[in-house]
C-alpha cells in the first residue's frame, strides 16, 4: 500500500524512488493527479 499525504495547495503528494543504472537512487515527492475538481454532487432520485 503506498502512503502519502495532502500538502497545503491540496495536492495529493506520495514519495517515489527514482533510480537509473549509472545514478544511485533518489527519493522524490510526486505529485499525483487523483481527478478531484474540488465539488462534490449528490444526486437524488
Amino acid at each position: 500500500m503506498m502512503q502519502g499525504f495532502v500538502n497545503q495547495s491540496c495536492e495529493a503528494i506520495i514519495p517515489v524512488v527514482v533510480s537509473h543504472s549509472k545514478v544511485r537512487q533518489q527519493m522524490v515527492q510526486a505529485v499525483i493527479d487523483t481527478g478531484f475538481t474540488g465539488s462534490y454532487r449528490c444526486h437524488y432520485p
